[in-house]
């Protein structure tokens, strides 16, 4: 009898097993609803390179192609309210627009884009602008350089990018440092250095020490940075849109908000991305074999 029902035992689990293999398998269609179409604008004004922006749209939850590029769009620049030229369209990169020309310290930029009626990415014809965006001056490397960090468990010891530079006197400027290691991006790509308790300091001159740049090289390691001058009203722009990005409370956090930059329709209808205008310095480095 107990071996009868053992038997019997088994059998119901191995259906109740094969009943919640195959439920597992039901597809499960999800009803999204889509909402119309928005621009979206990224681009920048440097003191140092050709004046560019892309312009996207907003794409349904489950695209998985890329997405719609904006192709046949009037991109104007203006500097300080006066028409610098017509941004021209790239013949290598779709939605990307191109001006052949350089900002200047001081100065603020904003695009005037005119969307046509029968545009290439089904978005409402109008009107958009962006806010102008001041170009605010840059610091001058003294020097970037390699820095021996000790050990300190559970930490590794090695070799550490570090830069030293004058911060120049008067308060408000904000940069940003982009990073590379071995031609690849860090993921982190929110690094900036505020002058707000810095004001004036000579970072790497004693007893103030070089900014440190966060990762260890190995031998035959390359690195790069780009610093740009910012606004502090990109800087808080990159600061919501890394918490939208890179940051979750879990399953149950609620989900990702637009995050809003410094693009509107003419009406006052706010559109995506932020245009922003920046001076600009390159500087790398090289652990030898």
């Amino acid at each position: 009898m107990q071996q009868h029902f053992r038997h019997i035992l088994y059998l119901i689990l191995a259906v109740s097993c094969c009943t919640l293999t195959t439920s597992c398998e039901d597809p499960i269609s999800l009803d999204i609803p889509e909402n119309p179409p928005l621009l979206v604008v990224n681009g920048r004004v440097t003191d140092a390179e050709p004046a560019f922006v892309y312009l996207t749209t907003t794409a349904p939850y489950f695209l998985q192609d890329v997405t719609p590029r904006v192709t046949n769009a009037e991109v104007l620049l203006y500097e300080d309210e006066e028409l610098i030229g017509l941004m021209i369209p790239s013949d290598t990169a779709p939605g990307r627009y191109e001006l052949n020309y350089t900002g200047t310290v001081g100065k603020s930029y904003h695009l005037k884009i005119t969307i046509p009626t029968n545009n290439s990415a089904s978005l409402e014809p109008g009107i958009y602008h962006t806010l102008p965006e001041r170009l605010n001056r840059i610091f001058e490397l003294d020097s970037i350089f390699l820095e021996f960090q000790p050990p300190r468990p559970p930490f590794p010891g090695g070799f550490i990018p570090a830069i030293a530079f004058k911060e120049p006197e008067g308060p408000g400027d904000i940069y940003r440092v982009r990073r590379w290691k071995n031609d690849t991006i860090f993921r982190n790509v929110f690094f900036t250095i505020n002058d707000e308790f810095a004001d004036g300091f000579h970072f790497g001159n004693p007893p103030i020490p070089p900014v440190r740049l966060g990762t260890l090289l190995e031998p035959g390691d390359t690195f790069w940075i780009e610093i740009t001058s910012i606004t502090a009203r990109y800087d808080q722009y990159l600061r919501v849109l890394l918490d939208q990005t890179f940051r979750s409370a879990g399953v149950f956090a609620p989900p990702a908000a637009p995050v809003y930059g410094n693009v509107f329709y003419a009406d006052g209808r706010n559109a995506l991305g932020y245009f922003s205008a920046s001076a600009i310095r390159y500087a790398g480095i090289r652990r030898p074999d």
